[in-house]
């Protein structure tokens, strides 16, 4: 089951919580700058457009106008932004690891399996996570896992359920070679 996101981010440290809600529904300043070049592009493109219809010979560069201005598109639309960018000025959390910060993202194998790494790191947080992702009933380790306050005995269910993965994953790719 789950709800099919494949992000979360969590906000932690806001004193007074973070109103989401607020940013998603604001609008962006409406500079003049923003207007002068805007209507100077639409004016400019129906200068192509004028003047591409008189074109009789060698009309393959259109395609080629066309086909660069596509690619900046996609280059312009999958450029990785930094929150900032995006109108939400966080940093990530980061740990030390040998003198180099390395920010902290949680990824593992299964979702269940991140969510209780993020736990194990942020007391409280993967916990609320839970009926989010897994509205349905859980696995009986992965009860035994949520109900348990002992650290040891988590690593320990969580190890046996990699394992047992690991375990089954293998088994099927050799099946698979023997077929």
């Amino acid at each position: 089951m789950g709800n099919g996101n494949q992000h979360v981010i969590v906000i932690l440290g806001a004193d007074h919580g973070f109103d989401l809600e607020a940013l998603a529904a604001g609008r962006a300043p409406d500079l003049q700058t923003t207007r002068i070049y805007t209507s100077a592009l639409a004016l400019l493109w129906l200068v192509f457009l004028v003047t591409c219809c008189g074109i009789k010979t060698d009309t393959w560069y259109l395609l080629a106008v066309g086909g660069s201005g596509m690619v900046q598109n996609l280059i312009v639309a999958s450029v990785p932004r930094t929150p900032a960018a995006l109108g939400l000025p966080i940093e990530l959390v980061s740990s030390g690891n040998g003198g180099q910060v390395v920010p902290e993202i949680f990824a593992e194998q299964k979702v269940m399996w991140t969510i209780m790494e993020f736990e194990e790191k942020h007391r409280g947080c993967g916990h609320a996570l839970v009926k989010e992702f897994f509205p349905g009933e859980l696995l009986d380790w992965e009860e035994r896992w949520w109900k348990s306050e002992d650290i040891e005995e988590r690593r320990e269910l969580l190890r046996d359920a990699r394992r047992k993965a690991w375990e089954q994953a293998h088994e099927k790719a050799q099946a698979e070679r023997q077929k």
